[in-house]
């Protein structure tokens, strides 16, 4: 189904999908993703 196809409430509802992804991603303002830290003190951390 293309998007023409869809009724204005359809539509809408697609754009407040989209504007919760980032949200529901865990994604704030432009800020990439919370890594996790690495200790230093681990021995498997590659520097």
């Amino acid at each position: 189904m293309h998007w023409n196809e869809l009724s204005e409430g359809e539509r809408e509802k697609d754009r407040d999908a989209v504007r919760r992804l980032p949200q529901l991603l865990g994604v704030t303002a432009g800020q990439p993703p919370a890594q996790p830290v690495a200790r230093a003190s681990s021995p498997d951390v590659q520097a």
